[in-house]
């Protein structure tokens, strides 16, 4: 019901004037109140909230987070110089990369972003033109998480992370002088549905941080927390997460008298809920028994759907008590975009407008 939606998607005519169709809408007061969620969840001072800029880079996304406290998680230099112009300073541009060439991290450590390393070669790289630079490893923990596939990116076969087995030559260089491993970083996967998965990378990540004491300061436990698509679907337990291992860095100080910082990196729980993709009907036709709706769209606007066959409610701003109807939601372009299939919505018509729910990371 529009009762449920925010203010700017209750006033869809007035977007429809002013910007016009397809448009992302975004309620900033949502963004808010998962931030906060979230720094309530891990009861401890030292916490760093680093937000995925990939999720989403609207500029104005990133200065509402900016202004909560919020530091930022790149993984381009391009990304960085967004992040410079939202009012990020460079020691709060975490530079994330993965398979970029040695240049591209030369211009990173040149703008003076924290950097952190997934290849043995490009740490040995740094480690040779500059020589005691603080680096955060990204480690692969070998676990698999994450809500598809295609962003499970923990696991052994993934192209993400430095391979346990690399740790030691690392570690001499760390011991060495000639870098500093100021933290270590995992990421396991985006949508992860299984809790245990994330501790049990946790686990990994605790356990190798007793190789790197001399400098250690930080561990980042990535991010991909799960938010709900639909009324069955379930988020993830950020208040379990966060106590989990709050307790767990709490034991680890206590026992290697260190004094460490958590770092999170959410991309999709911050931003996820709080976008809606806000569609025209075009035309309607009935094509052997199937009802098609034609939106003014097409996955080149809106991917998810197809790419990740996701989920995402759909709402009929224009008509939201009439009778319901079995229809398949599709774009305008030569290709199956296929937005929604078999999907029970008051009749749409030519010239309604569609709200495509959680649509605000990637």
């Amino acid at each position: 019901m529009i009762e449920n939606l925010p203010p700017i998607i209750k006033n869809f005519e007035g977007l429809k004037s002013k910007f016009g169709f397809p448009l992302y809408a975004y309620d900033s007061e949502r963004i808010q109140s998962q931030y906060h969620k979230i720094r309530q969840a891990f009861d401890r001072s030292k916490l760093s909230i680093h937000f995925a800029c990939k999720a989403n880079s609207n500029i104005q996304i990133l200065r509402l987070l900016k202004d909560l406290g919020a530091e930022v998680d790149v993984v381009s230099v391009n990304e960085g110089k967004l992040a410079e112009l939202a009012g990020f300073r460079p020691e709060q541009i975490h530079y994330t990369p993965n398979g970029v060439q040695i240049d591209e991290y030369r211009v990173a450590i040149k703008r003076s972003y924290r950097i952190s390393v997934d290849n043995l070669d490009i740490i040995q790289a740094i480690s040779s033109e500059n020589p005691g630079k603080e680096l955060c490893i990204r480690i692969n923990p070998s676990v698999m998480a994450g809500g598809h596939h295609k962003i499970s990116v923990g696991h052994k076969r993934s192209k993400f992370g430095l391979p346990l087995d690399q740790l030691d030559e690392v570690r001499q260089l760390n011991e060495n002088g000639r870098i500093k491993v100021t933290g270590l970083h995992i990421h396991t996967g985006s949508d992860i549905k299984d809790v245990e998965a994330i501790k049990k990378a946790a686990l990994v990540l605790m356990d190798k941080a007793k190789l790197f004491l001399k400098h250690l300061n930080f561990l980042d436990f990535g991010g991909g927390y799960k938010v709900a698509y639909h009324k069955e679907d379930k988020a993830s337990d950020i208040r379990s997460i966060g106590d989990w291992i709050t307790k767990k860095i709490a034991a680890f100080d206590a026992k290697h008298q260190t004094q460490l910082s958590i770092v999170i990196e959410p991309g999709k729980y911050l931003v996820s809920e709080a976008g809606f993709f806000l569609a025209e009907v075009n035309q309607t036709k009935n094509v052997y028994g199937t009802s098609f709706v034609y939106i003014n769209a097409g996955f080149n606007q809106f991917i998810r759907p197809m790419y990740y066959d996701a989920y995402h409610h759909i709402t009929n701003l224009s008509n939201l008590k009439g009778a319901k109807k079995k229809v398949d939601v599709v774009g305008y372009l030569c290709e199956n975009d296929n937005f929604a299939q078999d999907r029970f919505l008051p009749e749409p018509k030519a010239g309604d407008v569609l709200c495509f729910h959680n649509a605000g990371a990637y």
